[in-house]
């Protein structure tokens, strides 16, 4: 009879067995996939240190290759079966490029242990005999203290006991003490099979030396896990073919986004490369921090096009694959889908074969409703209002001509929502627009993840955070390469106050989307919200630097350096914003901040009351005021101002996350009379 033993970790309402490789909640199962618990059982031994990523991939992935996103949806996935701990913080904690870390620390988990015995020989079967006397059997059982852990008993049943040593071995459960058995092999069957080993290593060498493999690309393509597609480039006349060549490259990046095994960076992380072509796909790719560069040029000839496309390896510049394509217009859709497959093959990605279907399913087989798309994608991406309603004009010429183009009604959705949520159409009108459009794109197809972030944005809109938190997780779960739907996710959770969370998806987004002003503006303000003013820096810097002309880019910068005690850099900002005719009120109100907080009363003074003067003309202004003047101790009026400024903003979603983050406010938060006040 041989002694072993099994090991479970309690933290409050959970349970980790790791015998059974089960969790449980208040006593009941969580469903987790084997490699989810794995990757749970290994985080919760680390607990109170950083697990490293690599060290979570060489213990479970250590045979295979598989991309870091894999493991980003395994975290994503326990960090929803989780929940959040008793005083409101994740379980699972993000350490930026580095891994993850169990917040909990080791004294906050219970390691119970179960001692019970495992029969060999006569004595199994004995217990089996009074198995089937009794229809179950009971576990020796021994109960003493160790390490301060009380041991307990269990009673199993047969059929359970057998269910559970049908699992395949888990790496990290403690080994149990091998029963002693009689040798298997005699003196002269081991000789036999050592000279058959000898044989079969001198046959090995033999082939090794004469079967040299050929150099080939599947071990430079070992090392892509990141792809960058962009925008094919218009050969001879121009005009709308650079928009059409955007459009090329969104449909391949659609296809391989849906594989989901290779981060993808999303059409609005290339966008920048219609105006400002790639020169250098090199030095482009090290810009949108890839692995590969898929590049094209296309020639228009009457109805035959001309294509030619090179996949280049980024790290030692060598060509993975290049083409050239010779068709006429109507077979676009066959040659786009055969060049997502070569993507495929030069980079040896296996599929499966719903994968393989996914790859085969164009959105639409009409020509006229597929360059219409392309349009509206084109100036979808550009966000400014006149273009928006253009992305909308050509959203619906597409569904004109293909009622069934679920991907079209998905852009008109996101198009309708954008316009609402930035104040350029009727918010109740455009919501309306979007949630009909996007739920026609789902009866279409319900794996569309745009659509879903379109009802998301939508949500986002009527301050419906938990809806919108739990479509965009949906989005997320389909489409997880798409930095819009992270930035998105990201400002949930900061106006639901998960802000380290927050944190965590604007990361993502500014992963996928490195060249994009307004993610690296959102990351820097959410930073901000962080304390983090000095990271906060670096991401506005780069923001303003991508799009100086942009109006607050310059803002945020100035509150990154005012915060972060460059209060000269954030003066000269602020006034530089005001010259170029900008956000001015926004600007003077900050100017009027920082001369208050660095003792420059009279001028704050001075902007204080003309700032009153516009009031009437630009309501925003009352929580401007509000801020002001409880810097200059003009309490009671601070107080009139901050409680207007929450009655007209009461349903502005920036306006809470401000209201709840802004380090501006932190005096006002302290204040209980205007703490009162503050929504919930």
């Amino acid at each position: 009879m041989a002694i072993c033993e099994s090991v479970c970790y309690e933290f409050f309402q959970f349970r980790l067995d790791v015998e059974k490789q089960q969790l449980l909640k208040n006593g009941q199962p969580v469903q987790l996939t084997h490699k989810a618990f794995q990757i749970l059982l290994l985080l919760v031994q680390n607990s109170g240190q950083t697990t490293k990523k690599e060290d979570i991939f060489n213990a479970l992935w250590s045979d295979s290759f598989v991309e870091e996103g894999n493991l980003t949806q395994y975290i994503y996935v326990l960090r929803k079966a989780l929940g959040q701990t008793p005083d409101g913080q994740s379980y699972i904690e993000t350490v930026p490029r580095r891994g993850y870390r169990f917040t909990l620390s080791p004294e906050q988990i219970s390691v119970v242990k179960t001692a019970f015995a495992e029969e060999s020989g006569e004595e199994a079967g004995e217990e089996a005999k009074e198995t089937n006397a009794l229809g179950g059997t009971e576990r020796f059982e021994k109960t003493e203290k160790a390490n301060g852990f009380e041991l307990i008993t269990e009673r199993e049943n047969e059929d359970h006991r057998a269910e559970a040593e049908s699992i395949e071995e888990f790496p990290f459960s403690p080994e149990k003490p091998a029963a002693k058995k009689r040798p298997f092999f005699s003196g002269t069957m081991l000789a036999v099979l050592a000279l058959l080993c000898l044989l079969g290593l001198i046959a090995a060498t033999v082939a090794i030396y004469y079967i040299q493999p050929q150099p080939s690309q599947t071990n430079n393509a070992a090392a892509i896990r990141s792809i960058a597609v962009l925008p094919f480039k218009p050969i001879g006349e121009k005009g709308d073919k650079e928009k059409l060549g955007l459009g090329m490259a969104d449909a391949i990046i659609t296809q391989l986004s849906k594989l989901q095994q290779i981060e993808v960076r999303p059409t609005s992380a290339v966008f920048r490369y219609i105006d400002y072509p790639s020169i250098n796909p090199l030095k482009t790719g090290k810009e949108l921090g890839v692995d590969a560069v898929l590049e094209g040029t296309v020639q228009w000839d009457g109805d035959r096009v001309r294509v030619s496309v090179q996949l280049i390896q980024v790290s030692n510049e060598k060509s993975l694959w290049t083409e050239t394509f010779h068709e006429n217009i109507s077979d676009i859709f066959a040659f786009q889908d055969t060049i997502s497959r070569k993507v495929v093959s030069a980079l040896s990605l296996h599929l499966t074969p719903q994968q393989e279907r996914n790859l085969s399913a164009p959105g639409t087989t009409d020509h006229s409703a597929f360059q219409a798309y392309q349009m509206g994608i084109y100036f979808w991406n550009k966000r400014r209002k006149e273009d928006l309603f253009k992305a909308v004009d050509y959203f619906q010429q597409a569904i004109e001509n293909d009622p069934n183009y679920a991907e079209a009604y998905a852009g008109l959705a996101d198009s309708y929502s954008m316009l609402g949520f930035y104040g350029f159409a009727d918010v109740s009108e455009m919501s309306e627009k979007s949630r009909e459009a996007a739920e026609k794109a789902l009866s279409l197809n319900e794996s569309l993840g745009a659509a879903y972030l379109a009802l998301g944005n939508t949500e986002i809109i009527n301050n419906n955070f938990s809806k919108a938190k739990e479509l965009l997780e949906r989005a997320i779960v389909l489409s997880p390469y798409n930095a819009s739907t992270h930035q998105r996710y990201g400002f949930v959770l900061l106006a639901l106050k998960r802000l380290d969370e927050a944190v965590q998806e604007m990361r993502l987004a500014q992963r996928y989307d490195p060249l994009s002003p307004a993610i690296n503006k959102a990351l820097c303000n959410v930073l901000i919200s962080k304390r983090s003013f000095s990271e906060a820096i670096e991401y506005c810097e780069r923001a303003s630097g991508l799009s100086p002309e942009t109006p607050g880019n310059r803002l945020s910068l100035a509150h990154a350096y005012f915060h972060g005690g460059r209060y000269e850099d954030a003066v000269s900002q602020v006034n530089t914003e005001i010259k170029s005719g900008g956000m001015v009120n926004a600007a003077h109100s900050s100017l009027a901040y920082f001369y208050v907080k660095s003792g420059r009363f009279a001028e704050a003074k001075k902007i204080y009351e003309h700032l009153k003067q516009e009031l009437k003309n630009d309501a925003s202004l009352n929580i401007d005021l509000a801020v002001i003047a409880f810097a200059l101790g003009k309490k009671d009026e601070a107080y009139e101002y901050f409680k207007k400024a929450v009655e007209i903003n009461d349903s502005n979603p920036s306006m809470r996350v401000a209201l709840a983050f802004d380090p501006s406010l932190d005096e006002i938060r302290a204040d209980p009379r205007f703490a009162a006040l503050m929504p919930e």
